[in-house]
């Protein structure tokens, strides 16, 4: 309970400091770190405004707040344009990370057509291509052993990409 007061308190403090513009930015995705942590919801929209921010640290860290810790399935589409559309790959593949997780074991055919997509555009990062790839297998089925021999034994694009599953997402607008 302490800890859970502590954290409230340190997240309603860099809040606070967020609001009146004295967080340099090199501390501002340590803040909404905390706020996540500290399920601080009073910062949500603050969250929000940050989705926006120039810095693709910043924004790729709003987007993890507001989904991944908060779990605020209204973000959604903010995670498709981020996959399909922000300029940086890191925000890009924590977009593709998202949907995985927000659409987690529905079989999600929309979600699924967008990251096939994704998937197979050769023209994107690989690594993007990979976390689309990984949220399409979590949507179907979230396995952790998979998820555990990808982190053993490397993900390996061309080995490890069912391509009969991309195309009949493609097709189908999902499996």
């Amino acid at each position: 309970m302490a800890d859970s007061n502590q954290k409230k308190s340190e997240a309603k403090r860099y809040l606070e400091l967020l609001r009146q513009g004295n967080l340099a930015k090199i501390e501002i995705p340590s803040a909404l770190m905390t706020f996540g942590k500290a399920d601080y919801l009073e910062a949500r929209a603050d969250v929000e405004g940050l989705l926006t921010d120039p810095d693709p640290e910043i924004r790729e860290t709003a987007l993890k707040v507001l989904t991944i810790y908060w779990y605020l399935d209204v973000y959604w589409e903010k995670a498709c344009a981020f996959l399909e559309h922000d300029p940086d790959a890191n925000c890009r593949a924590e977009g593709a990370f998202v949907l995985g997780v927000l659409k987690r074991d529905l079989g999600d055919r929309e979600t699924l057509f967008i990251l096939a997509t994704v998937v197979k555009n050769e023209k994107e990062v690989e690594y993007v291509r990979e976390a689309a790839y990984k949220a399409m297998r979590s949507i179907v089925h979230f396995d952790i052993m998979e998820e555990k021999k990808w982190m053993r034994e490397g993900f390996k694009f061309e080995k490890d990409v069912n391509r009969s599953f991309i195309e009949a997402c493609l097709e189908k607008g999902g499996v």
